[in-house]
């Protein structure tokens, strides 16, 4: 018997989650390959290049198998090490960051694992990265951050109380709009202009990171400038 409307809307949005994912790596693959024409007379350079490109492409095929055969099952979540996972997706973001804008990551020894996939955290951190750099201008800055936390039942996120690692993705650039905070997460809602943009990014970022009893927060400063989005990830037990 066929879903109701509530699980094809939610079907269609998985589906366009990951195909904006896919996008992302292809995006990686082909920004390295630009990069890689130029610096083929550098062996060492050029075959740095060449791994990135390797390593984007298998991820994409691997976001492929898992679209095929459907929704792993939580039984079946292998705990993700952040600081191992974080420090190899930067080697990779770093290709698509153009030249004028910093790009840093700063990682709070000893984090604990936490009970995420390393394929979601790439969508999450990806998605999050691809969405500052859609904002940022030449002298701005990323910055990649992860710290622990210890939340209480009193707090604002409405999540369960517990220790958590907060994955946060920092931009310099202009700062959001107050009146857009509150639909920055909705299916199909983009700022950008018509055609760029398809507002699955962050809808993808706020489904996988509810999904596994996280939240995700935003502050951003709009006639300053600066934006933090902060990932919660529950830690992992054991």
């Amino acid at each position: 018997m066929a879903g109701g409307p509530h699980e094809i809307e939610t079907f269609g949005q998985v589906v366009g989650g990951v195909v904006h994912d896919v996008n992302n790596l292809l995006l990686v693959a082909l920004a390295c390959s630009a990069k890689l024409q130029s610096e083929l007379e550098e062996d060492s350079r050029a075959q740095e290049r060449l791994r990135t490109i390797r390593e984007s492409i298998a991820r994409a095929s691997d976001l492929n198998r898992r679209l095929l055969r459907g929704r792993s099952s939580s039984a079946e979540l292998q705990p993700t090490d952040v600081s191992v996972a974080l420090a190899s997706l930067a080697d990779l973001l770093s290709c698509i960051v153009p030249p004028g804008v910093g790009f840093s990551i700063d990682l709070e020894p000893g984090l604990p694992r936490v009970a995420i996939a390393q394929h979601e955290l790439d969508r999450v951190v990806t998605n999050l990265v691809r969405n500052a750099l859609d904002v940022v201008n030449c002298g701005d800055r990323i910055e990649l951050r992860a710290s622990r936390t210890t939340l209480t039942w009193a707090n604002s996120l409405g999540i369960a109380p517990g220790e958590y690692v907060v994955v946060g993705v920092f931009d310099s650039g202009p700062g959001i709009a107050p009146e857009h905070i509150d639909r920055l997460f909705a299916p199909f809602f983009t700022t950008k202009p018509e055609g760029q943009g398809t507002g699955l990014g962050l809808t993808s970022v706020d489904w996988v990171v509810r999904r596994r009893g996280g939240a995700v927060q935003v502050t951003s400063r709009p006639r300053t400038g600066g934006t933090l989005f902060e990932t919660f990830l529950p830690a992992a037990r054991g």
